[in-house]
């Protein structure tokens, strides 16, 4: 999941229009822009496991999934994440 969470974070950060350096694991940016803004995207991530649950209450604005309804796994994951300080935001 590290491969993703990374460029997810650097992707919604980009899309908002900030100005982005990094020199991460996986990517390494340097001033790195977007222009134009391309305004408002969704980020949809289909998880089930809890390392990607991680991924969707850390960056996904839509959590898509063809399961049954796994809302206390999510709530447990962002509990977790939340007590470890990694837990940048929350969707419902």
């Amino acid at each position: 999941t590290l491969k993703l969470d990374e460029p997810l974070g650097l992707w919604q950060r980009l899309w908002r229009g900030e100005t982005v350096s990094l020199r991460g694991r996986f990517s390494q940016l340097v001033g790195a822009r977007v222009r134009p803004i391309p305004g408002r995207s969704r980020c949809e991530i289909a998880a089930k496991g809890p390392r990607m649950l991680g991924l969707v209450a850390r960056h996904a604005d839509v959590w898509e999934v063809n399961l049954p309804p796994l809302a206390e796994r999510v709530a447990a994951a962002c509990v977790e994440f939340d007590r470890l300080g990694l837990l940048e935001r929350v969707r419902p």
